[in-house]
């Protein structure tokens, strides 16, 4: 009966040390309690611009100016802060290549041309990119 005892009151003392106090805690749902969230803000850009080109932050990845080639047909609109602004190229993979609104063509940093531009076959390989300005 001791050895009883004794394994009770141990057991007691091992709940209570480890926070099984036996209370509840409840809200009661008329509570005058309020709950508040706060709003979470990230301060960095979507895309920081430079002289040669810009850097997508959410993607990690460094997007230059391909000098002398424009998209054909400029697409979607994905940013545009009222001084800049990044398209999709129709016809081309948004991943690898995008353009400002005047039709300039920003090139993904870490991938290379399949073809170089001006090499025999590079219109085929990239049939949304022109080495002239389309009028719009």
């Amino acid at each position: 009966m001791k050895k009883f005892a004794l394994l009770v009151i141990l057991c007691l003392c091992v709940a209570q040390l480890a926070g099984c106090n036996g209370k509840y805690y409840y809200v009661a749902e008329d509570s005058s309690e309020e709950t508040s969230s706060q709003t979470v803000s990230d301060p960095v850009p979507a895309y920081v611009f430079g002289e040669k080109g810009f850097y997508d932050t959410a993607g990690d990845v460094e997007f230059y100016l391909a000098e002398g080639l424009y998209a054909k047909e400029i697409g979607e609109e994905i940013f545009n802060d009222g001084e800049h602004s990044v398209h999709k190229i129709v016809d081309a993979h948004e991943s690898y290549l995008l353009c400002d609104g005047e039709g300039r063509v920003y090139k993904n940093a870490d991938l290379p041309w399949t073809v170089e531009p001006g090499a025999e076959g590079f219109a085929e390989a990239y049939p949304g990119l022109t080495a002239e300005k389309q009028n719009d």
